[in-house]
């Protein structure tokens, strides 16, 4: 949203929503950026909602989410692949991101990629922009 916008209409829900982060204990009170490990509070579905609703996603997408986070990382934030891909770098996080995509899509206002709202809300963004939706994602298993 532009800034004259966001003056006519107001913020927008997401910025409304990062904007309370931090008072919320979700997002940038949680970890430094680009921590290896962080300690976090809540549950696995509680961070995929808390992204969509940041991303204004639908919320019927949580499911879909939900079963690509347990696959991907088993519900750990802190987890990392110790196999790089070709790029050298290694898929880090709730959704498994490399560093790369996740700063392409994440949301400076929230925290690293071991932050597990951070990481959802970026790995989203990707989903979204590559497929449309988590209901097209390759059957493969990864994204």
């Amino acid at each position: 949203m532009s800034l004259l916008e966001e003056l006519i209409n107001g913020p927008s829900a997401a910025d409304q929503y990062l904007s309370m982060a931090p008072m919320l204990g979700i997002g940038g009170g949680l970890s430094p950026r680009n921590a290896t490990s962080v300690p976090v509070s809540g549950k696995p579905a509680d961070w995929i909602q808390q992204a969509l609703h940041i991303t204004t996603s639908p919320m019927k997408w949580q499911g879909p989410l939900f079963e690509l986070m347990m696959r991907e990382s088993g519900g750990d934030p802190n987890a990392r692949n110790d196999t790089p891909v070709a790029s050298g770098q290694h898929a880090q996080g709730l959704f498994q991101t490399i560093p790369s995509t996740f700063a392409a899509h994440d949301s400076p206002r929230l925290g690293g990629i071991n932050d597990p709202v951070s990481n959802a809300v970026a790995a989203i963004r990707y989903i979204t922009g590559r497929y449309g939706s988590p209901y097209n994602l390759p059957e493969s298993g990864g994204y």
